[in-house]
């Protein structure tokens, strides 16, 4: 049985596909959109690409899965909201946006016809509530048996956050937080407000919190979110203008806060980093709040998290640090690339009533390179590149990292998610603090105040990190050890933290096998690890996207496969 989840109509399109209940590939259609990230629109080509790296075509698909439900869309609760007194005739429009997202599901299969003519006509479509899928990509994929779920973003059809439990194939609702109490608007209106954009640059403000004191916002916060005795929590209204989409704060937050919007790329200063810490705060008591309860009332060990808000490092870490939580498990492309995967796991379990047998081990479900591929890009440049075929290419590209080079690294299928997980990545030695401020100044020319992340082998982390649990995706921050700070200095940000990742050689054998070669050389089995792309561009993709990549940056090596690339020819 071939079930295809899409969403789109928003950001993060994405395809996913199971065949016989099994993830065979999943991939946002950013990818094929070198300089559109996050993007929103129909996800043609990431359709194509999992039906091809199945052998399929959509005659053979049997259900198509969609994250928006016109249920869900015509919930009566949600429109009584549109029509509260403090809401403008312009904040009135983002309820009328939910009318073209009943005008999408009520024309999805001409849409998806006119893509694909051979659709087969007798597939059943099926409408997933957009937190449902959320909460379907988190449980279904996880180890647990049974688990809680907490499913936290901006908004889905009409709500903000939805609790729930997992038992075996089943998810049930317990309860519900309507826009426009949403956690995910809060944090994102201050994004704005600090010159960052939205969808986009949350992760920014975290890493930027890291420079402030909260204390100078927080009786500020305090009055815009309250938390109640049932495990929910309210905005005041009053500090926010919305509007189609996202909205931003109004002129009382930015009375009452006395800090004037920053226009974006000016300088960041005090109040700009205090600010960051105080919404960083906030993040981590509401997610404690709704923790805390949810336990208290099921007295489970283990929760699944997802939604935009989940990829929020900080407050993850928190959750595990201060609950009775033993293990959580989040998904690699928490946000809303994974209500693809999320409506087609609903769809095989709760609405089929398949029973589960797959578990998410490692997030490389993306687009693969073969041989002929490689070798056919090297030769389009070969007027550009000289290059050579390694025999034992980890350990030879273990020695050029040591030697203080920054690396390229191109290897197997894409990752699944925003983080760069050891299969499209730029990698440098960890030890030297300086190397940060190098492959910044010379790759990635980003912000100043964003740390890098280290790569780590599971067996080795907990000699590094205090917090004791791996860290597939890249989900958790947590302090390093103070022993080993000066050891990995490039990876340690300023307030002591790093969001670590971990690396089990079963899910990702060269890329262990690299770590582990840069150990027998450094006595540090830890790589610097940051996504292989620029500024304003998404990840790398195919082999041409990494030579040019390579090519217009200062990155010193490129290593494609087995293939170690350098820059200029034997003539030059």
């Amino acid at each position: 049985m071939n079930i295809l989840g899409i969403n789109y109509l928003g950001h993060d399109a994405a395809a996913s596909l199971l065949v016989d209940g099994e993830l065979v590939a999943a991939i946002e259609e950013e990818r094929f959109h070198r300089y559109r990230k996050h993007f929103g629109g129909f996800p043609e080509q990431a359709m194509r690409y999992c039906l091809d790296t199945a052998g399929l075509n959509m005659s053979q698909v049997e259900h198509l899965a969609y994250y928006i439900s016109p249920t869900a869309l015509l919930n009566a609760k949600g429109w009584v909201e549109a029509f509260r007194p403090w809401y403008s005739i312009r904040g009135k429009l983002i309820y009328l946006s939910r009318l073209l997202y009943l005008y999408h599901c009520a024309t999805l299969r001409g849409r998806v016809r006119k893509h694909f003519p051979d659709f087969n006509p007798d597939a059943r479509i099926h409408y997933v509530a957009h937190h449902d899928a959320h909460m379907a990509s988190a449980f279904f994929p996880s180890a647990f048996e049974e688990a809680d779920i907490i499913s936290i973003d901006g908004i889905g059809e009409w709500e903000s956050t939805v609790i729930g439990e997992g038992r075996g194939n089943c998810i049930t609702r317990t309860s519900s937080i309507y826009f426009p109490n949403s956690l995910g608007y809060l944090y994102s209106a201050v994004t704005r407000h600090l010159g960052f954009k939205v969808n986009n640059d949350e992760y920014k403000v975290m890493g930027l919190s890291g420079y402030g004191d909260p204390s100078r916002y927080r009786a500020l916060f305090k009055r815009i979110l309250q938390f109640r005795s049932d495990g929910s929590f309210v905005l005041d209204p009053r500090y926010f203008s919305l509007g189609v989409g996202w909205g931003q704060v109004s002129s009382r937050f930015i009375e009452e806060s006395a800090l004037t919007e920053r226009m974006p790329e000016s300088e960041l200063l005090q109040e700009h980093m205090d600010m960051s810490a105080a919404i960083q705060e906030v993040a981590e008591e509401a997610g404690l709040h709704l923790a805390r309860h949810l336990q208290k009332k099921t007295g489970r060990r283990h929760l699944c998290m997802a939604g935009g808000v989940a990829l929020n490092c900080l407050m993850n870490a928190k959750i595990l640090q201060e609950t009775d939580y033993q293990d959580i498990f989040i998904q690699p492309a928490a946000y809303d690339a994974s209500g693809s995967l999320g409506s087609a796991l609903w769809t095989q379990h709760q609405i089929l009533g398949h029973p589960r047998s797959f578990t998410m081990r490692h997030a490389y479900y993306g687009y693969e390179s073969n041989e002929e591929e490689i070798r056919s890009a090297l030769e389009r440049y070969k007027d550009r590149i000289t290059f050579h075929r390694s025999e034992n290419v980890c350990a030879e590209t273990a020695g050029i990292i040591a030697e203080q080079n920054i690396v390229g690294w191109f290897q197997g299928r894409m990752e699944w998610g925003p983080r760069a997980l050891g299969n499209r990545s730029i990698l440098a030695d960890p030890r030297q603090r300086k190397m940060m401020d190098i492959v910044n100044d010379r790759v990635k020319h980003r912000e100043d105040f964003r740390p890098f992340a280290p790569s780590c082998k599971i067996e080795s982390y907990q000699d590094y990190f205090e917090l004791q649990i791996p860290s597939a995706y890249m989900l958790l921050i947590c302090n390093v050890k103070k022993a080993m700070r000066e050891r990995i200095q490039a990876v340690t940000h300023t307030d002591g933290t790093a969001r670590y990742h971990t690396v089990e050689r079963t899910a990702n054998p060269r890329y262990w096998e690299l770590l582990d070669e840069f150990e027998k050389i450094s006595g540090v089995p830890v790589l610097l690890n940051t996504s292989f792309n620029v500024r304003g561009e998404t990840i790398v993709m195919t082999p041409d996207d990494a030579l040019r990549c390579f090519l217009g940056t200062g990155i010193d090596i490129l290593v494609l496969g087995d293939w170690i690339v350098h820059k200029g020819t034997t003539e030059s």
